[in-house]
């Protein structure tokens, strides 16, 4: 389904952003201001903290312990007491109603420790529980994603190191878990979307030393749950490496990365798959090009918006409207109607139309 155009009530003006390319299409600036929230709930930066959307809230935990975002009434507040420690690289899926954590990694005197724990939180009531024990070992899952009714989860690593690609899926309205017997397909980057309702994608990107910086194969595979297979869609059109990419209900959009030897910016390259059309090759976001930026990708409903460094940008109707920057250092994420960036020492919202 394509992107959607931009209404008639859009309050935006024509104007031309910071090009990657050439070749970008003008942008339309969007009139909209970012609103500062109460301070962060973290003790001395970002490092080390999660956040999570759960509908207009944001769960957030780090070193400080379980803090609620209230985007909506503006407050911060803890949480009640959780039967997990705070840990870094969870499967976590917002099931529309509760929160599931599970897996990751805590640290103690420096030492990583997977624990076989995972639990659900439900922000209505400020109430946790905890889940039944997978059949599968713990770990920093590759790749989660949730269908409405299962959050599975694909390979990942353990302590030992060791690499694992089996894989298990838990269904909360039951409190179970059961083996699946797909593996993820080989490859040295791997991660999924949890779009709702289409089945689990997988974008790949594996390197291509006969692409000079940045070059890669990117290829998309979809999960077939009545096989419980994944099916490889054709090879992508991007030929630089992928570090942002994300799926609403029906499109699929990846941003490339790719340079020469001595440049000092990089070209940003955008693609889109759908069932329906396969690949397209979208105009480049009007993003700063600085290489060093982190580029992020979140999606609101069918809209998908981008960042790096402070710009920031959202794709209606094949056009990118440029939205106002944020902080080099903040990250991104989408809160029912709102746009959230949390940085060091603040909380931002921006409301979405």
């Amino acid at each position: 389904m394509p992107i959607p155009t931009i209404s008639s009530t859009d309050s935006a003006t024509v104007a031309t952003g910071p090009d990657s390319r050439s070749d970008t299409a003008s942008t339309v600036r969007a009139a909209a201001v970012w609103e500062q929230l109460p301070s962060g709930p973290w003790s001395t930066n970002v490092v080390g903290w999660t956040f999570v959307a759960m509908g207009n809230k944001v769960l957030a935990w780090g070193p400080d312990g379980y803090r609620v975002i209230d985007v909506g009434s503006q407050q911060v507040r803890n949480t009640t007491q959780p039967p997990i420690a705070p840990r870094t690289g969870a499967a976590t899926v917002w099931t529309g109603n509760e929160l599931v954590i599970w897996g990751g990694s805590e640290q103690s005197g420096g030492i990583a420790t997977f624990p076989a724990l995972g639990a659900r939180y439900n922000p209505s009531t400020d109430t946790w529980r905890s889940i039944a024990h997978a059949p599968i070992d713990q770990r920093t899952p590759a790749a989660v994603a949730w269908d409405g009714t299962e959050m599975s989860v694909w390979g990942g690593r353990t302590a030992d190191p060791r690499q694992l690609n089996d894989a298990a899926a838990y269904s909360p309205g039951t409190d179970t878990w059961r083996r699946l017997a797909s593996l993820l397909p080989q490859a040295t980057f791997e991660s999924t979307y949890p779009a709702q309702g289409p089945s689990p994608l997988l974008w790949v990107d594996v390197p291509d030393p006969s692409i000079p910086l940045y070059g890669t194969t990117n290829r998309l595979y979809e999960y077939d749950g009545h096989r419980d297979a994944w099916n490889a869609l054709a090879k992508s059109p991007l030929s630089g490496w992928s570090p942002a990419s994300a799926a609403t209900d029906e499109t699929f959009l990846a941003i490339g990365e790719s340079s020469s030897p001595g440049d000092t910016t990089i070209n940003l390259d955008t693609v889109s798959w759908t069932a329906s059309g396969g690949w397209q090759t979208l105009p480049a976001p009007p993003l700063a090009a600085d290489p060093v930026c982190q580029t992020q990708v979140v999606t609101h409903g069918p809209e998908i918006i981008a960042r790096r460094c402070s710009t920031v940008s959202v794709l209606r109707g094949g056009e990118w409207v440029v939205l106002p920057p944020v902080t080099n250092s903040a990250r991104l994420l989408v809160a029912g109607d709102w746009l959230i960036a949390i940085d060091t020492t603040r909380i931002d919202r921006l409301a979405l139309g």
